[in-house]
């Protein structure tokens, strides 16, 4: 593909992300923060599909020879073909990504009070998964394409580890949840300085009794 190709491309593409962000203004703000929170969503899944064919792509890049282009037509083939199905492996890891933000941002719309502490639990969610994600993904790539001492059935982690992903995405949501509802009830439960110089004052008074 020549450079004068993704140049054009690349054009055409920033100008239909211009349209789109000129129609997503016309739109009333309820509706906004609905479309926000979708488009979060299958964000978090693009990057979840993305995270196994990096992987892939950097290990076999690193342990053989190929080039990358040669790579990148290789893992075309493979991506829906039987005993490979590289789309399938994508899409089982996006499933962890999706549920996480879809967490995210349905409670970020139902609780206004919680869209700051959202806003970084977002971010959170996404390098835990990633990491969790590309550390497996890594190990099961560079087994078999550096010490080749696997065989081809080790993808079958790509199966597992989404269960065990979405279990850590939630574990940790409820516990992001669980400090900020204790941060927020930790103040009225403890009176500030000067509340407790006023009760301090008020019981030396009535220990005193009224003065003659």
């Amino acid at each position: 593909m020549s450079d004068e190709v993704l140049t054009a491309r690349s054009q055409c593409l920033s100008c239909y992300l211009v349209k789109i962000m000129s129609v997503v203004r016309t739109i009333p703000m309820s509706r906004r923060e609905a479309l926000r929170g979708i488009l979060w969503v299958l964000l978090a899944a693009l990057v979840g599909w993305l995270v196994p064919m990096a992987t892939r792509f950097g290990s076999e890049r690193f342990y053989t020879a190929a080039s990358s282009a040669a790579i990148l037509g290789r893992m075309r083939e493979e991506m829906f073909r039987e005993g490979d199905n590289l789309f399938l492996v994508g899409a089982l890891n996006a499933i962890p990504f999706a549920v996480a933000i879809a967490l995210v941002e349905g409670t970020r719309a139902l609780a206004r009070r919680l869209r700051p502490a959202m806003e970084w639990l977002r971010w959170g969610e996404l390098v835990l998964l990633g990491g969790i994600t590309a550390a497996t993904s890594l190990a099961v790539w560079n087994n078999l394409y550096g010490t080749g001492k696997v065989s081809s059935t080790a993808v079958i982690a790509f199966v597992v580890v989404p269960v065990y992903a979405t279990g850590a995405a939630i574990a940790a949501f409820l516990l992001a949840i669980g400090v900020v509802a204790a941060r927020s009830l930790r103040g009225p439960l403890r009176p500030d300085n000067n509340e407790m110089q006023l009760t301090r004052s008020a019981h030396g008074q009535t220990e005193r009794g009224p003065r003659s």
